[in-house]
């Protein structure tokens, strides 16, 4: 028995078949249904934790190293890149047993046994040798067919737009030239020439949105402390600011020198 509140049921009464009912009110929702949340950071760091995957002081070290590699993307929601499903479809199909977390966790618990003084470092070493040198045959033996799938996922992430020219239907991907530099180049080249610099400093991302003044691609460019839009055409007039604003700042350091 709960005192703090009252049950209220509603008898509904006696309806015979056939029997017609008066509709009173009707209303029809339509929704989808939503996916799971994405991981944050914290979220990621708790699920390793409870799957025993790293320790306290190395698993914040696995998340960064996965956006330094460009395996995901974003900090408030974390958003695996293509090149991360490339890896864990290859994975999958050629040897599965290396992605299952029973396999990092039995090592950080041998590992953990080892400190203890209850197993010895040469057996854990043995066993994991044994395991370790099955998972690199199985995937020695499909190394190219791997490369393949990874080299495409490499390509589909470095794509940005549809390339700028008439007639060309080739995408715009990220490209560095010889002296290390990034830029947008075709991937039809050198049948297509078309080319855009990039900045040399922050992340950049493809936008959705055409840039309202002359109707090219914008990208997103992020930094650690900073974080804007722009347009890809250097010679757009949404420009013009910014090339002034530049000029002075020159300008006044050229002064300065004098």
């Amino acid at each position: 028995m709960y005192p703090y509140s009252q049950a209220n049921e509603v008898l509904l009464p006696k309806l015979k078949e056939g029997e017609t009912v008066k509709l009173l009110d009707m209303k029809l929702h339509e929704k989808k249904t939503k996916p799971p949340a994405r991981y944050s950071q914290s979220a990621l760091i708790k699920a390793m934790a409870d799957l025993g995957l790293g320790t306290k002081s190395t698993r914040h070290e696995i998340i960064q190293k996965l956006y330094a590699r460009g395996y995901i993307k974003g900090n408030k929601a974390i958003i695996p890149n293509r090149i991360a499903f490339a890896v864990i479809d290859s994975l999958e199909k050629h040897d599965g047993l290396i992605l299952k977390p029973e396999m990092t966790a039995n090592l950080e618990k041998e590992m953990d046994e080892i400190a203890l003084g209850k197993r010895s470092k040469k057996g854990v070493v043995e066993d994991s040798r044994k395991l370790l040198l099955q998972v690199l045959d199985q995937l020695l033996e499909n190394r190219v067919s791997i490369g393949q799938e990874l080299r495409k996922a490499i390509f589909e992430d470095r794509k940005q737009f549809a390339c700028t020219a008439e007639h060309c239907d080739g995408s715009l991907v990220v490209r560095r030239s010889k002296s290390g530099k990034r830029f947008l180049g075709c991937t039809n080249y050198p049948k297509c020439t078309v080319t855009f610099p990039l900045p040399q400093k922050g992340k950049v991302e493809p936008l959705a949105e055409k840039c309202p003044v002359c109707g090219k691609p914008m990208i997103k460019v992020t930094g650690r402390r900073y974080s804007y839009k722009m347009c890809i055409d250097p010679n757009c007039k949404s420009k013009d600011e910014w090339k002034n604003k530049t000029k002075e700042k020159n300008n006044g350091e050229q002064n300065n020198n004098e």
